[in-house]
């Protein structure tokens, strides 16, 4: 019996919506991944984790969750990459809850969050913790076109290994 998509592994890909959507279809989606998906750290260490995307262009979503081990690793702080559009007069916000592992990105406006065309959605500076490996899980509730339509995306995580 195969396993819900919600349960597949922080480095597997994953469809952001309900809709079931073939590997072909998948291969021209919109994608969202850590970069590298497997970094290597050690303990005490920092080291820039990059969250990229491509073919984004005029996407929006409500919000973007990370999670991770927050025994592993230590997220010191966020920074948002050009594939975010940043009005600065009203810029998103990056909450870090540092005792559950948890980072949510949120507008200040009341608006979706809305992305560019690719490149770097969120910079994170990680800090290594206790050895060991933790997933970084990206939870996009869902994205959508400028008519207001889901778009089935790739999503994907990482692994950072603490050694």
């Amino acid at each position: 019996q195969p396993q819900p998509q919600s349960d597949l592994g922080p480095s597997q890909p994953r469809v952001a919506t309900t809709a079931m959507a073939s590997d072909a279809a998948l291969r021209y989606a919109p994608r969202i991944g850590a970069q590298p998906a497997s970094l290597a750290i050690g303990p005490g260490e920092q080291k820039l984790w990059a969250v990229v995307g491509m073919d984004l262009d005029g996407l929006t979503t409500p919000a973007v969750t990370l999670r991770y081990d927050a025994s592993a690793m230590e997220i010191m702080d966020v920074s948002f990459g050009p594939a975010l559009q940043i009005d600065p007069r009203v810029p998103p916000v990056a909450t870090i809850d540092r005792q559950n592992g948890l980072i949510r990105v949120t507008s200040t406006n009341d608006q979706p969050l809305r992305f560019n065309s690719g490149g770097e959605v969120l910079m994170l500076r990680v800090l290594g913790g206790t050895p060991g490996d933790t997933p970084l899980v990206v939870d996009i509730p869902e994205l959508k076109n400028g008519n207001g339509d889901v778009v089935v995306a790739a999503i994907s995580g990482g692994r950072a290994r603490v050694q």
